[in-house]
């Protein structure tokens, strides 16, 4: 995906999710650009049934701002 499209600081910041997962003994699925509800769907369609999703956004911000969704199956 082309990750600079959702803010300036987005590389950066996915490189500290990626960090903070793996270091805490979790696997990383880059799923690249994709939608609000895809990121939901990845923790309870049958293959994927991932326990949590963070999604980093910034559709509705500045382009020097970045916001971040998380989801879980619970929502």
């Amino acid at each position: 995906g082309d990750l600079c499209s959702v803010g300036s600081h987005s590389l950066l910041i996915l490189y500290w999710i990626f960090s903070g997962v793996t270091g805490a003994g979790g696997n990383i699925y880059n799923t690249g650009l994709g939608t609000t509800p895809a990121m939901f769907m990845s923790c309870i369609t049958e293959g994927f049934e991932f326990d949590g999703s963070v999604m980093l956004t910034a559709s509705h911000l500045p382009f020097n701002r970045n916001g971040m969704k998380f989801f879980t199956k619970e929502g």
